[in-house]
């Protein structure tokens, strides 16, 4: 028989429940008295639910963290703190306000033609500079009905033909490019054309951290993290078992989408040091491979290395 089997039978488990504890701010005779109810009904921890509460990381959010451990002290039971203001973590208590728009989400998507050897191609500015704009799901527009926050730095990432799927001889048009119109004559064959692009405007959570940027992941850390640390150090392995981190998300795709998976016509995470290290990956072409996320086609070998990768 497991050890921890025999520990059951002897009435000897450990908690393995931390229920959300909600903060409104309430008095200190409310907050101790929850605690107790907590403790007495055999839970030994808690999850400090932060979303309620009007004041976080102010100065009656301290006040209220002080009674909740001081109670927890007490009773030798553990916290957990959810670690942002607003839902989901990325949010970073608003702190995202104050920073530059480069710190912010950014995806990287991609449109897909067929052309016609023996013809000219041609994409005016609009189509050059823009990604096919980003349409609310109906989940997104019951949940997010107003308009979402527009950002102007759009830019093209690459611009790829491909005869008859074959990578390994694709080309860049980008050279083709004159006065923000592109005209190429395709030589024969079949031909499809990746537009890739840059862009901060899809997805529901758009001034939220990114998640793939160390700088932008910091902005959440100082403004939730350190604090508390700063104020509650001793207790921290202790008392405070850690931060609590509700459903952070990439922002990729459309909220909720149980279905999104490589190969689908969504945008994927992106930042400058992801771009980086698929340079370091794949060479300094590389951008001529990564229509692979979206293509589903071509040698499969190929396209589970830039997937993976």
């Amino acid at each position: 028989m497991s050890q921890k089997i025999q520990k059951l039978l002897n009435n000897q488990g450990e908690n393995y429940i931390f229920p959300f504890f909600w903060q409104h701010g309430e008095r200190e005779e409310i907050l101790r008295k929850y605690m107790q109810v907590i403790y007495d009904s055999n839970i030994r921890a808690v999850c400090v639910e932060s979303r309620p509460h009007p004041d976080f990381c102010g100065e009656k959010w301290w006040t209220d963290m002080d009674i909740i451990l001081d109670e927890a002290r007490t009773r030798g039971m553990k916290v957990w703190i959810l670690d942002d203001s607003h839902f989901p973590t990325g949010y970073a208590n608003g702190a995202m306000k104050d920073q530059p728009d480069t710190l912010r989400r950014q995806s990287i998507t991609c449109r897909i033609q067929e052309h016609a050897g023996g013809t000219t191609l041609h994409m005016n500015a609009a189509q050059l500079l823009h990604p096919d704009p980003h349409e609310k799901s109906p989940v997104e527009a019951f949940i997010m009905p107003g308009e979402l926050p527009h950002f102007d730095d759009d830019s093209l990432f690459s611009l790829i033909a491909v005869k008859d799927g074959d990578f390994d001889s694709a080309l860049d048009l980008r050279p083709f490019i004159q006065n923000e119109e592109l005209q190429w004559d395709a030589p024969k064959g079949n031909w499809r054309i990746y537009t890739l692009h840059r862009s901060r405007n899809f997805g529901p959570h758009r001034e939220y951290i990114n998640m793939t940027d160390h700088r932008s992941c910091r902005v959440l850390i100082d403004a939730v993290y350190e604090p508390h640390y700063a104020h509650y150090k001793d207790d921290f392995g202790t008392t405070i078992s850690g931060f609590f981190s509700d459903e952070p998300e990439l922002g990729n795709g459309h909220l909720y989408d149980v279905d999104d998976k490589f190969g689908a016509m969504l945008d994927y995470p992106w930042g400058c040091e992801l771009e980086e290290q698929l340079r370091q990956r794949f060479g300094e072409r590389f951008d001529l491979l990564l229509p692979l996320l979206w293509e589903n086609t071509s040698d499969r070998e190929l396209t589970a290395q830039v997937r993976y990768a």
